[in-house]
């Protein structure tokens, strides 16, 4: 009896034995299993990762093309800002240079009115004779021919709105008023 207890003992130790390499084998499965699961896990995640790699760089080269556009536009209106005050400053330039042409070309004609005595032909209405001035009456007027008259002159020429030149006999229409010669009014001035 003893002898089929110790084969009892040893059969079920056996069957223990047995039982415990069935079950390290199913846990080295499983285990197995999970670690196959899980690097799959891992290589999803990697490529998420790398796919939202590749959007946040897109979305960084973007951000930065906008960048450099908004730049390039800063540096447009930057520059054109810069031509406009480069424009206005040589605009005061020539209007100051203007002004003392003027001024230069003003003494030099009374300086030669002063020596002749009397009058240009310029400087004086063709019809009346009386010397262009700021007065209405004596303000000198251009027709489209480019002859000059003072406006009194024009006045009485004047039928419907049209004026025909004492001089050439170009009509001229006014349906507007008739224009100021500001060049030769600035002169006389």
């Amino acid at each position: 009896m003893v002898r089929k207890s110790a084969r009892l003992i040893a059969a079920g130790i056996t069957k223990t034995a047995s039982h415990s390499q069935d079950n390290a084998y199913e846990l080295a499965a499983r285990q197995a299993k999970e670690i196959e699961d899980l690097k799959k896990k891992l290589k999803k995640k990697h490529k998420d990762l790398n796919k939202e790699k590749k959007l946040r760089s897109r979305q960084v080269e973007e951000e930065r093309r906008c960048l450099d556009e908004a730049g390039n536009q800063i540096r447009e209106t930057l520059a054109a800002y810069e031509f406009k005050e480069a424009v206005i400053e040589g605009s005061n330039v020539l209007r100051g240079l203007k002004q003392r042409a003027v001024e230069i070309m003003k003494r030099q004609l009374q300086e030669e009115v002063s020596k002749n005595g009397e009058s240009f032909g310029w400087q004086v209405c063709q019809i009346c004779y009386f010397e262009f001035s700021g007065a209405l009456e004596h303000t000198p007027r251009i027709l489209s021919c480019g002859h000059t008259y003072c406006f009194d002159c024009l006045a009485t020429l004047c039928k419907n709105s049209t004026v025909q030149c004492p001089f050439c006999r170009t009509v001229t229409n006014f349906t507007n008023g008739v224009p100021e010669n500001l060049a030769v009014l600035e002169l006389c001035e």
